[in-house]
């Protein structure tokens, strides 16, 4: 018996996911993902916190923009682009482990002995948060929540397909409240981020062609589900 996949989670972010035909709900959601060997695909558990009660809500996919670029047309409307999500310091590095752990550490232990660490809040320093911001400035992302209302007791209805904020839709008026308290949690100045954050992105960065693709149309893909006659075996 083997743990392995789950031994190869490494890190731990946090970010506000909006179901795909609804802009007016925002779903705060803690990931933690593992990376594939050539580090161009992650594959995130999402849970509704951090808490040991945390419930399991969904998946996401990220792939670099080498691979969504290739991915048929038709696909191409179930994917996100993260650019509006990091650049605005929404999405957040929560914790790093293994060798990015100790990365992490080691530059908090050197900027506390030094004097001159900068932090914009939370448990990751911030030259190590700027790695993970921006490899993921560049990912698209393929979000499936499997418990749909989070405040339910279990999992009922269908998944729902979840997206980012982008410039045209920035997240709802309630995401501002689950902001303000997702700060105070982790200590955090999203804020500072933001400003951080602008000094090291390319703001120009073009998003690739086919994601966000509500953005230009206000419309948007959702699973709806059906009864159909079952395939068996001939006997």
């Amino acid at each position: 018996m083997s743990f392995a996949p789950i031994d190869k989670i490494h890190q731990a972010l946090h970010a506000f996911h909006i179901p795909s035909t609804d802009r007016t709900r925002s779903v705060p959601s803690v990931h933690y993902c593992s990376c594939s060997a050539d580090g161009n695909m992650f594959q995130c558990l999402v849970y509704n916190s951090d808490a040991a009660d945390a419930k399991l809500i969904g998946i996401e996919y990220m792939v670099d923009e080498s691979i969504f670029v290739t991915l048929p047309e038709d696909e191409k409307k179930y994917w996100h682009s993260h650019k509006h999500e990091v650049s605005t310091g929404t999405l957040v590095c929560i914790g790093l482990k293994g060798a990015a752990g100790t990365v992490a550490a080691g530059i908090k232990a050197a900027g506390e002995a030094t004097g001159l660490s900068r932090t914009t809040g939370g448990g990751v320093p911030d030259a190590a948060e700027q790695k993970v911001m921006e490899r993921i400035y560049r990912l698209y992302g393929k979000i499936v929540h499997t418990w749909p209302d989070p405040d339910a007791p279990l999992p009922l209805g269908p998944p729902l397909l979840m997206m980012s904020t982008t410039d045209t839709y920035p997240g709802p008026s309630c995401q501002r409240e689950m902001l303000r308290k997702r700060d105070e949690h982790y200590g955090i100045d999203t804020e500072s981020k933001r400003k951080h954050r602008h000094t090291f992105l390319d703001l120009d960065y073009s998003i690739a062609q086919g994601a966000d693709q509500y953005d230009a149309t206000g419309e948007a893909p959702e699973f709806v589900t059906r009864v159909e006659r079952m395939k068996t075996e001939s006997k």
